[in-house]
């Protein structure tokens, strides 16, 4: 399984970003939008969250297989040590 923990990381900074920008320029009045495209940061939003979820789903993947590994290498482990 690849590891997209690098790709799911910077959508979520990229979406965080895009709504601290869209924030200072809807602020300084250079965004005068319809209601449409003043939804951006709902929608930079869903993103963010949909990539720290994929990142969370990934982690408690990679700490199982984590998990399985050390189970295996305290059974060695014991097997080593019993005289």
């Amino acid at each position: 399984m690849k590891d997209y923990t690098k790709l799911y990381a910077t959508i979520f900074w990229i979406s965080l970003l895009s709504i601290l920008l869209w924030l200072i320029l809807k602020a300084l009045g250079y965004i005068n939008t319809p209601p449409l495209v003043e939804l951006f940061p709902l929608f930079s939003a869903v993103f963010g969250a949909g990539a720290f979820f994929q990142m969370v789903m990934d982690m408690k993947y990679r700490l199982g297989k984590v998990e399985l590994q050390l189970k295996y290498h305290e059974k060695r482990i014991s097997n080593l040590e019993q005289p």
